[in-house]
């Protein structure tokens, strides 16, 4: 979410609870970008979340690929 008072547009986020040996498919609703990150660059590098608009939010969906 970004609040109204925020001047941050995008900020680094890791993601907790993956599994590092697996592949992710990483889906931004908001924008429709795919793209496939393993666990461990998802929880070590993380992912940059864009908000440009302040008082909204961003919606990403993380699948486990077999």
């Amino acid at each position: 979410f970004r609040r109204d008072k925020s001047e941050e547009t995008e900020r680094t986020v890791k993601v907790h609870g993956v599994e590092k040996d697996k592949n992710y498919l990483v889906h931004d609703y908001d924008t429709n970008y795919e793209t496939m990150m393993t666990g461990q660059s998802l929880s070590e590098q993380g992912i940059i979340v864009k908000i440009p608009e302040k008082r909204s939010s961003a919606l990403i969906k993380f699948t486990a690929c077999k």
